[in-house]
């Protein structure tokens, strides 16, 4: 696409919807909004001049307001505006000079030799002001000259007069079709000219292919965040976000499904294994519903109950031989497996009680000896 090369530096509605269009694949409608465009294009250029006259008209009598109450910076911030609006501009030039000649200024001697580039650095410590630099005094810079330039915030300048570098740098990179290129220029023009259409286009432009780029390649995190960057007004990406959830929540359940089938699998090695109650533990982190769950539940259950109650009567049976310590880890054994055998815990309070009281006789039995 041939970019506007009309000091109107955006594509107006019309374009921008065919734009739209094109990259949808969609050339019959692209093909209507591009011939309606080109009738109206030439109207559309002549407003547009008309209106940049009339801001431009605005900034000027801004200016001239300003300096009148003494106020020089702010007389040069309206100057400045008019010079990136029109940086040919001679009479914006002339004023900028004369108000710098009387205030918030800061000498710079010319060494010779020295490009608008070098005389940025010097005197700014940032080359993004070159632009500045050379609409005020041009390109020939003569050894000995003193320029006269702006001591006010380096950014504000920077970015009244870094967009046509900017703009020009991204429409290289939307040639090239260099997305992440373009995305972070396109942002970083937004970042001072928030209201630019042509660096929304941009921006947009390269969020949306990225994002498809993104989705080709398998990587739906990073592609749906990249679609959810692409205004609403350029393209409606709500179904391809959709698809991506649907996509996500896909994926979500094959892993899980995966993960239910590897733990059932252990879950069945451990009480092949007689392991009943790690069989069990394992069995209780897969989800409900899994097909072969409840079967291999309940035959645990089974078994834990049958086996449970095998340690009960093992403990019972120390218990009657006074054996307190051993009757009390058949019971605990018996809880294990069982943690509902409510003879088994009854045993273990009981038993624990006579044990304490035990341990209590023999205690005093020591301290009677003499």
């Amino acid at each position: 696409m041939r970019l506007p090369s009309e000091p109107v530096p955006f594509p107006d509605a019309l374009q921008t919807r065919a734009l739209a269009l094109e990259a949808r694949g969609d050339t019959t409608a692209a093909i209507r909004y591009w011939e309606a465009a080109s009738a109206v294009s030439a109207e559309k250029v002549t407003a547009l001049h008309a209106l940049r006259r009339e801001r431009i008209e605005t900034e000027l009598l801004a200016s001239e307001k300003a300096l009148a109450e003494g106020d020089g910076g702010q007389a040069i911030t309206h100057l400045l505006k008019v010079l990136r609006m029109e940086p040919s501009h001679a009479e914006a030039k002339e004023r900028l000079r004369g108000t710098l000649s009387r205030s918030l200024v800061m000498p710079y001697t010319v060494y010779g030799g020295e490009s608008a580039d070098t005389i940025a650095g010097r005197a700014y410590k940032n080359v993004r002001l070159a632009p500045l630099i050379e609409v005020l005094y041009g390109r020939d810079a003569k050894k000995g000259q003193v320029y006269w330039l702006p001591s006010v915030e380096a950014s504000l300048v920077a970015a009244q007069f870094s967009y046509t570098r900017a703009i020009s740098r991204a429409r290289k990179d939307y040639t090239a079709e260099s997305w992440g290129d373009l995305l972070a220029a396109s942002e970083e023009i937004l970042s001072y000219a928030p209201g630019d259409k042509e660096a929304l286009f941009l921006k947009n432009t390269a969020a949306h292919n990225l994002a498809e780029a993104l989705f080709q390649e398998g990587d739906y995190r990073e592609a749906l965040g990249m679609y959810r960057r692409v205004d609403a007004y350029f393209r409606n990406e709500k179904p391809r976000i959709e698809e991506i959830l649907s996509i996500q929540k896909s994926l979500r359940d094959e892993a899980r499904a995966r993960k239910n089938a590897t733990l059932l699998e252990e879950a069945i090695l451990l009480e092949k294994k007689g392991a009943l109650v790690a069989a069990r533990n394992v069995l209780n982190t897969v989800d409900k519903g899994v097909p072969g769950r409840i079967d291999l539940e309940r035959r645990l259950t089974r078994r834990m109950n049958r086996l449970a109650e095998v340690h009960y009567r093992a403990g019972v049976q120390l218990f009657l031989e006074e054996n307190l310590v051993g009757a009390i880890a058949e019971w605990e054994r018996s809880l294990e497996l069982n943690p509902g055998h409510i003879k088994a815990g009854d045993g273990v309070e009981n038993a624990m009680r006579l044990l304490e009281k035990v341990k209590g006789i023999e205690l005093k039995k020591r301290e009677k000896q003499p």
